[in-house]
């Protein structure tokens, strides 16, 4: 019907309307008539000429080295990480013995939001807490 359809076109201009103010809040500081997309490519073609394999190497160069001892720690850590995107509080605390029985799941939240991200809290079962840690 002409009923139903003027007021979905009125909804609709008025979310245009809001997207717009939206945009302008967010991005009104940006200079857009100075943007030229196709600069872009030209830009990644010089990036890529110049970032080459030779100058990856001397960049990395005087980096300082890595034990062999860090990069485990390291690993393990990001294992750790990973485990708050498992599915189940049973999943990660089999993949907390997985890694090693040291573990003790305390918290988990696997519900993750914008800003909240899923998480979960597992301390090592042979260390005590600090009495200045709890309050």
């Amino acid at each position: 019907s002409t009923r139903g359809f003027l007021e979905l076109y009125d909804i609709t201009m008025k979310a245009l309307g809001q997207v717009a103010e939206t945009f302008k809040r967010n991005f009104g500081h940006i200079h857009w008539h100075r943007l030229k997309p196709f600069n872009i490519v030209y830009y990644l073609e010089y990036m890529e000429s110049l970032l080459t394999p030779s100058w990856k190497r001397r960049a990395h160069a005087f980096a300082p080295e890595v034990s062999v001892k860090e990069v485990k720690e390291l690993h393990k850590a990001l294992y750790l990480a990973n485990l708050a995107y498992l599915n189940t509080v049973e999943e990660i605390k089999a993949g907390l013995r997985e890694e090693s029985s040291e573990w003790e799941l305390i918290y988990a939240q696997l519900k993750a939001a914008p800003g909240e991200p899923a998480h979960y809290i597992a301390l090592r079962k042979d260390k005590s807490l600090s009495p200045g840690l709890v309050r």
